[in-house]
């Protein structure tokens, strides 16, 4: 393995976990809801350590001696842990060349030529006592796998909470789709992370108050700042606009009406319900409401979405979503803008803004973030001014109209490639339907027209202004008109990463951004960081989807990728265009995050990358 970028930032502690009770070995007889989440966390758990054990094809071929375990239509999988000397068995219904592999319901353990089924949960032990063999020391060994299995608990229990909703929602009426139901169904999540559904800080009862997928909705809570305590950068008004446009009327003229004699000119600070409430026990919050340098002005506005990333809220209507911070722990990290990221957010910001012809074409359209607004102590030690304005540091984001179109919407990836419960095909393949009187488009061509939108001026941007999009699953939205898509978004400029050497070229350095600028990378960084997140996770995702659901083999799919490749490798192409092409043909591996031994080794925010089979050389 080798460990890529990264920088580690404290953890601090949580102070509303929520209990977590012990899961049953899952039965027949148990809830659907309850079978499909567990199956998931065994298919995440089980692919995540195929991959990052270089176990490419565990199928067991023909010319080998087989057990004889009961098998529907796919082919027995064996999978052999060599540090505990355990073997498991059971049927891989479906084989992705990108590792994505699909499982029978029923596993086994094997000693010779016998085996005994083994429950999910047994399964998932057997995993992770393996992986624990990576410590050598025997009590932190037994402290991590708790953790870890504590939060597979914890992620498990998530989506059996989100797929129970669904289910009922079903009953009552018929699920809708579009920008915001896709925004909000992200039920099983990251298909290579052990706990992707996972959250510590929401007490047991106000899950159903922010989790996106119990389709829940709030009014913001706004605080009004005294002028001297705030701090901000703005990179671009809303078209049209001043940079207070970014703070809805309705709620400018409310806080109006509630201002103080002598406090008219505070300014307006949006934040997450649950993080008011966080703040206002705490210090300094509690110190600065009792001197009147912040005003707690309550729930103000429309009511607002948590979108697929929880702490990001949606307005219809607005100009501005709102990537607010949150003080719980949501699958690895406690989300709050920290002053890196928000650095690094800026100045990417700044790049955008000035290639922004780059950036805003007819296929690909990167999601502007404007500007953001915090609150900083002059009179205390950096370090703890910085704690605190990460904790109320807010990112205003372009919300294009059109993302919500009635007739042509646009989707979150990551959504539309899950099987809802109960169904028995993508919600991709209902959006194609929908459009194609109940058929499918010819998918091959509606891949390679996705690749048109997606992976073409992705990889122009790369090549030729060296910036790389952490285009992955749940940070891409496609805009899909009569079913075929027809542009791409990407947001969240806090994942993208330049080229310093183009950056210094290009002028950049110096003078839109600092030479020690966290958003400037080394090529073979930002190349790295394209190829997991873009063509590994993303383009991996919808390839093992179409070909699943398709009834095909995912060759058929990265063949077109080669091929579209090669057509525009005979085109005259600038030097970095052929050399980023070649290396996506000819080269043996691509990288992928080890999303499960990082957890473990618990440096989640500094991850462990291992080599896979590169997909389009085959």
């Amino acid at each position: 393995m080798k460990h890529a970028e990264g920088t580690v930032h404290q953890k601090r502690p949580l102070e509303a976990l929520e209990a977590l009770e012990p899961l049953e070995p899952l039965e027949p007889h148990k809830p659907l809801e309850a079978r499909l989440a567990e199956h998931a966390a065994i298919e995440r758990i089980l692919n995540a350590y195929l991959r990052e054990n270089g176990i490419f094809d565990p199928r067991v071929q023909p010319d080998q001696k087989q057990l004889s375990i009961p098998l529907t239509d796919g082919a027995m999988f064996r999978l052999d842990l060599p540090n505990t000397g355990v073997s498991l068995a059971g049927e891989m219904s479906f084989w992705s060349r990108g590792g994505q592999h699909a499982y029978g319901t029923s596993f086994y353990q094997t000693t010779g030529s016998s085996y005994q089924k083994v429950e999910g949960w047994q399964l998932i032990h057997f995993i992770l006592d393996e992986l624990s063999c990576l410590e050598k020391n025997e009590d932190i060994r037994l402290q991590k796998k708790g953790e870890l299995l504590l939060n597979i608990q914890n992620s498990v229990q998530k989506t059996e909470s989100y797929l129970r909703y669904f289910l009922l929602q079903q009953k009552t009426r018929h699920p809708s789709h579009g920008f915001l139901p896709s925004e909000q169904s992200l039920f099983r999540g990251h298909p290579f992370h052990p706990t992707p559904k996972s959250s510590e800080g929401f007490a047991k009862g106000e899950l159903h108050r922010f989790a996106p997928e119990l389709g829940a909705s709030f009014q913001l809570h706004y605080l009004a700042v005294s002028p001297e305590l705030i701090v901000e950068e703005w990179i671009q008004a809303p078209e049209g606009d001043s940079q207070e446009a970014c703070i809805p009327q309705g709620v400018r003229k409310a806080a109006a009406s509630k201002a103080e004699r002598g406090r008219e000119h505070y300014k307006l600070l949006p934040c997450h319900p649950w993080q008011a409430h966080y703040l206002s026990s705490r210090e300094p919050f509690r110190s600065l409401f009792l001197a009147g340098k912040i005003t707690d002005l309550g729930p103000l506005g429309e009511r607002t979405y948590p979108t697929s990333s929880v702490r990001t809220v949606w307005e219809p209507g607005h100009c501005c979503q709102y990537k607010l911070p949150l003080h719980v722990r949501i699958t690895n990290f406690v989300r709050v803008n920290t002053q890196e990221q928000i650095k690094r957010t800026m100045d990417a910001a700044k790049i955008v803004r000035h290639e922004q012809e780059a950036f805003y074409t007819e296929r690909l359209q990167v999601l502007m973030e404007y500007g953001y607004r915090s609150i900083s102590l002059p009179d205390v030690p950096p370090q703890e001014n910085d704690l605190f304005m990460q904790e109320c540091a807010v990112v205003f984001r372009e919300n294009p109209p059109e993302l919500m179109g009635k007739e042509s919407p646009a989707f979150v990836v990551g959504s539309l490639m899950e099987t809802p419960p109960g169904e028995t095909e993508p919600a991709l393949f209902r959006a194609m339907r929908d459009h194609e009187e109940s058929r499918l488009p010819d998918l091959g061509d509606w891949f390679r027209q996705y690749l048109a939108i997606s992976m073409l001026p992705i990889l122009s941007l790369f090549a030729e202004m060296g910036v790389s999009l952490e285009a992955h699953a749940q940070n891409s939205l496609v805009k899909l008109e009569n079913g075929w898509p027809v542009k791409l978004y990407v947001r969240d400029l806090e994942g993208i990463s330049v080229d310093r050497q183009v950056a210094i070229g290009k002028g950049w350095v110096g003078g839109l951004v600092d030479a020690d600028s966290p958003v400037l990378y080394t090529r073979e960084q930002a190349w790295l960081r394209l190829q997991y997140y873009f063509f590994v996770n993303h383009l991996g995702y919808v390839v093992r989807t179409l070909a699943k659901y398709g009834g095909q083999d995912e060759s058929a799919f990265w063949s077109i990728v080669r091929n579209t490749l090669l057509e525009q490798r005979q085109r005259l192409l600038s030097k970095r265009m052929a050399d980023c092409i070649d290396a996506l043909l000819h080269d043996q591996t691509l990288p992928a995050k080890a999303n499960l031994v990082s957890i473990f080794q618990r440096r989640g925010e500094s991850p462990l990358y291992v080599d896979i089979p590169n997909p389009i050389r085959c």
